[in-house]
């Protein structure tokens, strides 16, 4: 994880850490402008041992109860 200051954050809200996480938050890592990125994973699945096996390290809050969107954004 890179410890630098970002002007810009994305919260990128998951449901049980389907396989199309790891092209949202590519997408999001391949701005021109650096970007802050929290994963916010809700209803079970392994968010972040997919995001690693595909080399992305960004953090990951898990919860195992489903999230709507207000919530998961507070979370993150």
């Amino acid at each position: 994880m890179d410890p630098q200051p970002r002007d810009l954050a994305a919260i990128v809200i998951a449901v049980g850490a389907r396989p199309q996480l790891v092209d949202a938050v590519r997408s999001l890592l391949a701005q021109p402008e650096p970007i802050e990125i929290v994963v916010v994973n809700s209803a079970g699945g392994d968010a972040s041992g997919l995001l690693a096996a595909a080399g992305i390290d960004v953090p990951v809050v898990a919860s195992e109860a489903l999230l709507m969107p207000g919530a998961a954004r507070n979370r993150g």
